[in-house]
């Protein structure tokens, strides 16, 4: 099979399928990788058989985001989870914040310092 990957934005994006047979692609998988606008081609061979192959760009977060998907050989052994468009998420994201007294007082903490830091270098700058 032969792959073109085309990367539209200035960030730097991978094309990698997981699960390929190790006699045929020694680490069990192809990747393209293709940094800012551009594109780039491989070819890989994909064994007869019904199965299901993960794709996603192994950039951090970007699979989180929902840069994945699935590839099909004949027709697949299974549909992955949380493919976007495809199958339901198995975990949502979900970072819930405990604002305790000591999460809101580094908070203010935080703002009162960079306050006094912006009016220290503006004083700085002006020559006062």
């Amino acid at each position: 099979m032969t792959v073109t990957f085309v990367n539209d934005d200035d960030v730097r994006h991978q094309w990698m399928l997981h699960g390929l047979p190790k006699y045929i692609h020694p680490q069990g998988m192809f990747h393209l990788e293709v940094t800012g606008p551009g594109e780039k081609s491989g070819t890989f061979i994909v064994p007869s058989g019904d199965k299901t192959y993960f794709v996603h760009c192994d950039m951090a977060q970007h699979t989180e985001k929902g840069l994945k998907a699935q590839l099909k050989a004949g027709a697949g052994n299974m549909d992955l989870p949380s493919i976007p468009g495809l199958t339901a998420t198995i975990n949502v994201d979900n970072y819930p914040i405990d604002w305790g007294a000591g999460s809101v007082g580094m908070v203010l903490t935080a703002g009162f310092a960079g306050a006094f830091l912006g009016v220290f270098c503006l004083s700085r700058a002006a020559g006062l």
